[in-house]
Parts: C-alpha cells; structure tokens; sequence
C-alpha cells in the first residue's frame, strides 16, 4: 500500500507539522465541512475515519472516498483560495490534528521536505481518483462494485488463512455509497460472486476469498495508474 503524506515524512518533520496544528475529537455523524464552503482548515487523521461524498441531482449521498489514519483531509483548495469540494463526514469517533489553511501553506512554502512530500501525494491521489472514475463511470457499475471491494479489502480487511474478512453490514453500507445501487441490487451481485467461489457471506462477515478475480475484471495490470492501491 502507498504511504501517505505524513508517512511519507521524517520522523523531525512529522513532529514538526504536528507542532503547528491543533488536536480535535469529532464524534461519529459530525460534518466536518460542506461542499462549497470556504476552505479555511486542513485535517490529518490521527485516528478514525472521515467519508468524502458529493451529492447527486435529487441529493442523495454518494461516497467517493474514504479516509483513514495519516490521512490528509481538505487540502485539494491549497494556495487556492477555493471552496471545498465535497462533503466529510466523520464515520467513526475520530482524532484529528486541525490547521488553519494559511499556517498549513506556509508550512509548504518554508519546509522543502514538506513540499516535496505534498507533491508526490498529490500526484498518486491526483492518479488514483482519475482510475476510480474510469472505474465507477467508464467500466459501469458493477466493476464500480469490483474496485471498492478491492479498496475495502486493502483498507479495512483483515487478513486470515481462508481470505480476506470484511464486516458484512459496513461493506454492504459502504457498496451502497460508493457504488449508488439498491442494497437489494448489491445482494444479487455479492451472490454471483458467491457462487463462483469468489466470495463467502455469513451472518457477521464477508470473506474475500480471491480478490485477484476482480483485478482481473478490472485489467489492472494494464492500467496506467502506478499508485492505486489495488
């Protein structure tokens, strides 16, 4: 899996980004900004869990992204001046470390680790939303299913002998908002791929028995893209 940003640091400038921010608990269902809103905040995640979703025409919530630990949240609007993008929900109790946009920019401007850090974030994050466009748009829906699974395996799957196990009520939530299809709709292709022994459901878990069958779907290893992290 690709680092992150603040991974991506030395271990001096990983303490001092943290010395110009501000620690915060937010409680799960908090809405961290709106889209449109002016961005005047920058977030990393310590710890938890923030969804990224922008709203369809008759404004039904569609997750495109989701965010963990080191994490960085809000900074598509530096040296911009803009507004934020989307939506960010926090999905579980989370930590965060807050910046005012202007510190976290002067940050950028005075520190040559920093900057070359935030750019080769930037440039894999700026990669990885064009694959999953092509994913969710141009593939259709059912690879848009394909490529969050895989995505849910790599960030919140826990690794057995048998497979990849994900908690069956969250990932079902979690295809419902990525994907944009009816909990009866995903059911039906989660069974398909049950039957092809891709996959096992029971009562608590699904267990993803040969995640490289959706690779394959997906012709990932023609891809373009060098820092997805499928």
């Amino acid at each position: 899996m690709q680092k992150t940003f603040f991974e991506d640091l030395s271990s001096d400038y990983q303490e001092l980004l943290l010395t110009y921010g501000n620690k915060q608990v937010y409680k799960k269902g908090h809405l961290l900004f709106h889209e449109g809103e002016i961005a005047t905040k920058v977030y990393l995640i310590i710890s938890g869990e923030i969804n990224l979703l922008n709203r369809t025409d008759n404004n039904y919530p569609l997750c495109f992204k989701v965010k963990g630990k080191n994490d960085l949240v809000g900074v598509l609007t530096i040296f911009s001046n803009g507004k934020y993008l989307s939506d960010a929900k926090v999905t579980v109790d989370t930590l965060l470390v807050e910046f005012h946009r202007d510190t976290f920019e002067y940050l950028l401007i005075n520190n040559n680790e920093l900057a070359v850090s935030f750019m080769k974030w930037l440039t894999k994050y700026s990669d990885l939303s064009l694959n999953q466009y092509r994913d969710a748009i141009v593939c259709i829906k059912k690879s848009a299913i394909y490529s969050s699974l895989i995505q849910l395996c790599q960030t919140g799957g826990l690794k057995k002998t048998n497979g990849i196990h994900l908690k069956k009520r969250n990932t079902i939530k979690a295809l419902i908002n990525y994907v944009g299809l009816l909990e009866s709709e995903i059911m039906q292709a989660l069974e398909q791929f049950e039957k092809m022994n891709v996959i096992t459901i029971n009562n608590r878990f699904i267990i993803v028995h040969d995640i490289k069958y959706f690779r394959e779907q997906l012709n990932c290893d023609a891809c373009s893209c060098t820092s997805c992290i499928k």
